[in-house]
Order: C-alpha cells, then sequence, then structure tokens
C-alpha cells in the first residue's frame, strides 16, 4: 500500500503520536500482499491461472485468481469445477475450450448453481470456446452466465 501522510492520534494521558496513514488514497484501488509487503492493484483485477488441462474434478481457487482457462482435451469428457475459498459478491471468469473434430466435452457445474442471464451449459460446438461467469452469493450459492461461443 502506498502511505502517503500522517495523522495524529486521539490523546492518552495528554500525549499525542503521528502515525503513518494513507491520507491521499488511490481512488479505484485495492491492497493485495502478504507478511508486510502491501501493493496497490485496480479494483476487480486479478490473475490469470495458467491453462489447465481438465481431468474431471478440479478446484477453482478463487483467492488466487479471476479469470481460469480450461481445456477439455478428450471427446466427450466431463468437467466438473469444485470451488474453494470464494467471498461473497466476487466474479470469476471461466473460458473452457473444447477438442476439435469430436464429441463436446461436459461441464457439470456444481449443484448449488444455478444458471442466469443465458445458461450454464457449454456450447454444442466441437472446438469451441465458451465464457462464463460465476458470481457468489453464498458460501454455498452460485450464478453461472454463460456469454457465449467466442471461438
Amino acid at each position: 500500500m502506498i502511505v502517503s501522510g500522517t495523522v495524529t492520534s486521539s490523546p492518552v494521558q495528554g500525549v499525542t503520536v503521528a502515525s503513518a496513514a494513507d491520507t491521499n488514497p488511490l481512488t479505484g484501488f485495492v491492497p493485495v500482499g502478504a507478511n508486510g509487503q502491501w501493493q496497490s492493484k485496480p479494483f476487480g483485477v486479478g490473475g490469470v491461472a495458467s491453462n489447465i488441462t481438465v481431468t474431471n474434478s478440479l478446484t477453482l481457487d478463487w483467492s488466487t485468481s479471476t479469470y481460469f482457462q480450461y481445456w477439455i482435451g478428450a471427446a466427450n469428457q466431463t468437467f466438473q469445477p469444485l470451488f474453494a475459498n470464494q467471498t461473497v459478491g466476487q466474479t470469476i471468469r471461466v473460458v473452457i475450450s473444447q477438442v476439435a473434430a469430436a464429441i463436446q466435452g461436459l461441464v457439470l457445474w456444481p449443484p448449488t448453481t444455478t444458471g442466469v442471464g443465458g445458461s450454464r451449459t457449454s456450447s454444442s460446438v466441437t472446438g469451441g470456446v465458451d465464457l462464463f461467469d460465476v458470481t457468489c452469493i453464498s458460501q454455498s450459492t452460485f450464478y453461472v452466465n454463460r456469454l457465449g461461443n467466442i471461438s
């Protein structure tokens, strides 16, 4: 975090002290970091997870990225994403690529997901690339919106 000033504490037994404080924070930025090493990043921007080949069920750790990429590399493969470390109100984007010239893969979202706005099923296009937004409504309830086939 970028500290750009000081504030004076309330008096305790007549003594005040000056402490470092962020008196001019950057608008639209949030603090990120650990172990005393803090920085600011634009709000809503997170990491991009590497492209992972699907092997049935995989855990999407919401605390590591905001953009996940998966490759269904076998014909008629079933992908069951499992969610971990989500925060209420958080939205992630999931890109699922399917093998070309084969029977489409199937995405089985957790049973506590609801399709909104569009659909929560993958497209029927072989070799397609589907884009989904997933929003955490409560620790066990999610909205999934298929934004479309972007291939």
